[in-house]
């Protein structure tokens, strides 16, 4: 097993924390937000594998793939539907003049899941509808998420080199 390496392992956990965070303003950003599990359901795991370290950032969630990636076909039942629309009327999202027109729109929207997702309206809605990981990523390493990570590297190879000595040559990979 590798030397445990703490300033590199902080580093990573705090960079997963900032794609945490740049995972749920793409996801708020593209109205993927209606009970908030997947927003809240991110996680951070820093471990040891392969003789190097690996930082993932997970989600509870399976379904998190299916809203990144889309699907074919969405299978929803009306109760589902009917407490997202209830969730988005109360952000201000989506209103109704009637009952009636509550239950038009969660039936069409249900046809739509089922006939292919992304939705009719998803299109006009949320055009950016899919790929918020990508997105999220790209724009993380834009504000400087990974030269964060490698400025701790070389503090963490300075530690080492400090620890033991000077060495003819290091190779560092990342």
């Amino acid at each position: 097993m590798p030397e445990k390496l703490p300033i590199v392992e902080e580093a990573l956990r705090r960079a997963g924390g900032l794609y945490i965070e740049y995972l749920q303003d793409e996801l708020e950003y593209q109205k993927h937000v209606a009970s908030g599990n997947l927003k809240n359901g991110f996680y951070v795991r820093v471990h040891y594998a392969g003789g190097g370290i690996r930082m993932d950032v997970m989600n509870k969630y399976a379904y998190m793939d299916t809203v990144n990636d889309g699907a074919n076909r969405v299978d929803v039942n009306y109760e589902t539907l009917y407490e997202w629309t209830k969730q988005k009327e109360a952000r201000g999202e989506l209103s109704f003049s009637s009952p009636s027109r509550r239950s038009y729109f969660i039936h069409k929207v249900k046809s739509e899941l089922e006939d292919g997702y992304l939705t009719k309206g998803g299109e006009r809605v949320a055009p950016r509808r899919y790929f918020f990981i990508e997105t999220a990523y790209d724009t993380a390493n834009a504000q400087g998420v990974l030269d964060g990570i490698e400025n701790s590297v070389s503090d963490q190879i300075e530690a080492v080199l400090n620890k033991y000595g000077s060495f003819k040559a290091i190779q560092l990979t990342i």
